[in-house]
């Protein structure tokens, strides 16, 4: 279950990175996904309180002290976070700029140390 969830938040996390608003998105995502291990929680130990379901699924990581997980002896298997994604933000191009109207100082600093 646990690589089965890495696969899809991973492949969705990469493809929605690149948005203006993606850090904000991203928190209010990983905010409702802990609502959702918390509640699968509940239902795989539905006879114990929410501080033993707590403690047998969360785990504390590098990104987060609330990670989603599951221990199997010595080894602990991790459910990727959204916050470790880096967000790429991009710059619009003026609307009255283009690359053929011979305006080279506003392209040589705009595309940075590409030739």
């Amino acid at each position: 279950m646990i690589e089965s969830l890495n696969w899809f938040i991973r492949g969705w996390g990469n493809y929605f990175k690149s948005g203006s608003h993606s850090h904000e998105v991203f928190s209010k995502v990983q905010h409702s996904l802990y609502k959702v291990y918390l509640n699968w929680g509940r239902k795989k130990f539905s006879q114990k309180g929410d501080g033993y379901i707590c403690s047998r699924i969360f785990f504390k990581s590098k990104e987060s002290s609330w990670n989603f997980g599951w221990k199997e002896g010595n080894h602990l298997y991790l459910v990727e976070m959204l916050y470790s994604f880096e967000y790429k933000h991009y710059i619009k191009v003026q609307g009255t700029k283009s690359p053929y109207d011979g305006d080279w100082v506003y392209w040589t600093t705009r595309r940075g140390d590409h030739p």
